[in-house]
């Protein structure tokens, strides 16, 4: 495979600063007042390695086009944000605008029932131990003649069982009522007094009629109490009968009858415990929703863990949006035909997340099911103009002085929508180039392109040395390296971390030979390896080009012609229904990719033959009426399937995609392709974007650098939990786990631990109280789906939201 010489506007993502350096724009407030703007901030920070990670950061940005503000006017401010991953946290927002919190652990739940039953066991244990010895003492001291008829053999069971705990007859007389309650306890004293009696001996209960919804809670109360000593039945009228068990069950001897054997167990994924058996109509359907609470963590990675730990394939999973790895998130997933108890079980064995707020659903979840997510963000390290000189009480009231302008214009101007740096991916070469060549037809460049790693990367493995390019990174280039070099598919997928799921399946696909010829198979089949790459991950590439195109759209749209609405400007057709003549309904958009986009899909040749239009151009007298903002205005990513501006910014596409240089040589009116899954229609963007009901919440705190710099400033809803005795941490999480796991105890405990005879080293940091105080802002505020946190944070700091970079990224 050929290596190719890149264009430097193809490099925008270097973890690394290696080659490729971007400049930053030229700063004249005439001709552009966002890179003014831009230059202010810079100021705001020392020359040194941070200045230079900020110019790096922002030098990315302007490459993808994001150098216009909505006010340049307003001054802004530095600070580091994801320091720690606590400083970043995500909250979920569900379609009808409930914020996800984890209000239950899952996992302390289940280990505290695990000690109340163990404690439960002992009292019973202690219960018999003390009938016996009375026993024993009457047996003794009573005369032969006046010696008592013998106790039945269990009755020391039946003391239990007349004994339930108080909450527990609380709990079934809320669901059945005293009399009902009365009369399972007595069924129950009755099945215990006679272990060895066929079930149908029995007399049965039934219960009043009782409300769908309260059934499922019937039968879980009756079976947790019970021990499957007593079985439920639901009859006609939403009457529930109350029978004994089988008495195999009862003994222990055979699976609860609700089971049917073993192959319902391996259907219910649980074949040692196949009373996860549940009758879904009855808890409300078959879709376990739960909240997951993550901490520093992927989504597909705690998923992938419970599909192994389940043996389920992870399409029984779903969720409305991947989440931020370096962050503190809580969002819902489903899972299909997943029990509680099941889940509940797994939950003392995750690291780094807890989960409980189970409920059962009759639909999954599915990508773009979220009306957007809240932030609760931490900003270190802060510093904004005018504050030389000052002491840090003064610092801190100018900078509530400072953020309190800041957010009026925030709300009342909204920020450019952009697409931010993550759609653009973080390695040599950005998606959207990837994307670009995909769409012109030379998929072997875009497969290369793919496969590109640094120099400095693949010396850096050689090396074997510390270095700030991560472990991964080496391993990736070293493995991409030995394909290009030796071809040997074998070796080069050894070194390749699992992670990298596009070049593993490229090389997978390219490098795999015929048995009998030993000849590769398809060499240069680059289409059918960009097609071994999972639908998101392929689409990703073409989608970050239409990202592109919209960026520079939009900043070409502020630069002419400001936040005025112009004649041909675009918006939605069915948001302006009172507006309009036209009442029609646009096409639903039902799917959306990994970023919470949506995706319109195609149809074929008739894709185009929508009876109604889904956005169209203003018109002269539209636009200087005063009905329309620019907070209606859309742009369109480009398609076959989507309107364009009717105006100078309409042409503006043209101009841009037909450069070769610039957009690629591609004809925005003619997207179509031969190969479906490139065969982009198109969909609308907002062009500004705000903050949802509630607006920006702001707080300014102090904290100390050095070891200070780990204070955590804001609790999580996890820390809210313990503070209320209804969780544990993490930490304390991974320690009672360590008791069944003594591989994971051992490796980790010996890493944390100094050899013996080596005296640990002296802290570096000074102490708290003697480091320098530093200012802290925390910013509140929800964002609807498919709107980017970094972006708002942009605009509301002017530039000056510099990412945390460590020191080492091993």
């Amino acid at each position: 495979m050929a290596d190719r010489e890149l264009d430097p506007s193809d490099r925008p993502a270097k973890r690394q600063r290696v080659d490729g350096e971007v400049s930053m724009p030229d700063a004249d407030a005439t001709t552009n007042p966002g890179a003014q703007c831009l230059s202010q901030t810079l100021e705001l920070v020392a020359d040194g390695g941070a200045r230079k990670d900020l110019e790096d950061q922002l030098a990315k940005e302007i490459r993808v086009s994001m150098d216009q503000f909505t006010s340049p006017e307003a001054s802004g401010f530095v600070g580091v944000f994801k320091q720690r991953y606590h400083d970043f946290m995500v909250n979920e927002t569900a379609l009808d605008g409930t914020v996800w919190h984890l209000e239950e652990d899952a996992g302390f739940n289940a280990a505290e029932k695990k000690t109340q039953a163990e404690t439960k066991t002992d009292v019973k244990a202690a219960v018999e131990e003390k009938e016996s010895q009375v026993k024993e003492e009457v047996k003794e001291e009573a005369k032969p003649a006046e010696e008592p008829a013998p106790k039945p053999k269990d009755e020391s069971k039946a003391i239990v069982a007349a004994e339930i705990a108080e909450p527990e007859v609380n709990r079934l007389k809320a669901i059945f009522g005293d009399d009902v309650t009365d009369a399972i306890i007595a069924l129950d004293r009755e099945v215990v007094h006679k272990p060895n009696r066929k079930a149908k001996d029995f007399g049965t209960v039934s219960s009043k009629s009782i409300d769908r919804a309260d059934r499922s809670a019937a039968h879980q109360a009756v079976r947790e109490i019970f021990q499957h000593r007593l079985a439920t039945e639901t009859e006609e009228g939403g009457i529930i009968k109350i029978v004994a068990g089988n008495p195999k069950v009862r003994r222990g001897n055979a699976p609860p009858p609700d089971s049917k054997g073993s192959s319902v167990g391996r259907r219910n994924n649980n074949k040692q415990n196949p009373a996860f058996k549940v009758n879904w109509n009855e808890v409300g359907g078959e879709q376990l929703h739960f909240t997951l609470y993550k901490e520093n963590k992927d989504t597909m990675e705690i998923i992938s863990f419970l599909c192994k730990a389940l043996r389920v394939d992870d399409r029984k999973f779903g969720y409305a949006g991947t989440k931020d790895r370096r962050a503190v998130t809580v969002q819902r997933i489903s899972a299909t035909r997943i029990s509680a108890p099941q889940m509940a079980e797994l939950a003392s064995r995750l690291f780094n997340c807890r989960i409980g707020n189970f409920e059962y659903k009759p639909k999954a979840l599915s990508l773009g099911d979220l009306a957007g997510n809240e932030f609760t963000i931490t900003l270190r390290d802060c510093h904004f103009p005018g504050e030389e000189g000052k002491s840090i009480e003064e610092r801190v009231q100018d900078a509530r002085s400072r953020l309190q302008k800041a957010v009026e214009h925030f709300e009342s101007h909204g920020f450019i929508n952009y697409f931010g740096l993550q759609r653009f991916g973080t390695y040599a070469v950005s998606t959207d180039t990837i994307g670009k060549h995909m769409l012109k037809g030379d998929m072997e460049t875009a497969v290369d392109l793919i496969m590109t790693y640094s120099q400095e990367q693949l010396e850096a493995y050689d090396k074997q040395g510390d270095s700030l390019i991560s472990d991964d990174d080496k391993k990736r280039a070293k493995a991409l390296h030995i394909w290009k070099t030796e071809g040997n598919a074998t070796r080069a997928l050894d070194v390749l971390p699992s992670r990298f799921t596009a070049e593993k399946r490229v090389i997978a696909w390219l490098g795999q030979k015929d048995h009998r010829t030993k000849q590769l198979k398809h060499p240069n089949d680059f289409q059918g390896a960009l097609m071994q790459l999972p639908r998101n991950l392929r689409l990703m590439y073409p989608h970050a080009y239409q990202s592109l195109v919209w960026n520079t759209v939009a900043s070409e749209r502020i630069k002419r012609h400001g936040l005025k609405v112009i004649p041909g400007d675009l918006v939605l057709v069915h948001e302006h229904k009172d507006k309009e003549a036209n009442n029609a309904e646009p096409e639903a958009l039902d799917e959306f990719d990994a970023d919470g986009e949506p995706i319109i899909r195609p149809e074929g040749d008739n894709a185009a033959a929508d009876p109604f239009e889904r956005a169209r151009p203003l018109t002269q007298d539209e636009a200087k009426s005063g009905r329309y903002t620019i907070f209606d205005v859309v742009l369109a990513t480009p398609g076959y399937d989507v309107e364009y501006p009717a105006n100078d910014i309409g042409r503006f596409y043209d101009e841009f995609m037909k450069d070769e240089q610039r957009g690629g040589g591609i004809n925005p009116h003619d997207m179509r392709r031969k190969w479906r899954d490139i065969s982009l229609s198109g969909s609308y963007r907002k062009l500004l974007a705000r903050a949802l009901s509630g607006g920006v919440g702001f707080d300014v705190k102090t904290y100390r650098d050095g070891s200070g710099s780990e204070q955590q400033l804001v609790p999580t809803d996890l820390d809210r939990l313990i503070e209320q005795g209804k969780g544990i941490s993490l930490e304390e999480a991974r320690k009672r786990n360590w008791v069944d796991r003594p591989d994971r105890n051992a490796k980790d405990g010996a890493s944390s631990q100094p050899k013996a005879g080596v005296e640990p080293p002296k802290p570096a940091a000074p102490e708290p109280e003697l480091a320098e105080e530093k200012l802290a802002v925390v910013l509140n505020f929800k964002l609807g789906s498919s709107t980017y946190a970094t972006v708002a944070l942009r605009e509301l700091m002017k530039g000056g939201a510099q990412a945390f970079k460590p020191e080492f990224s091993r």
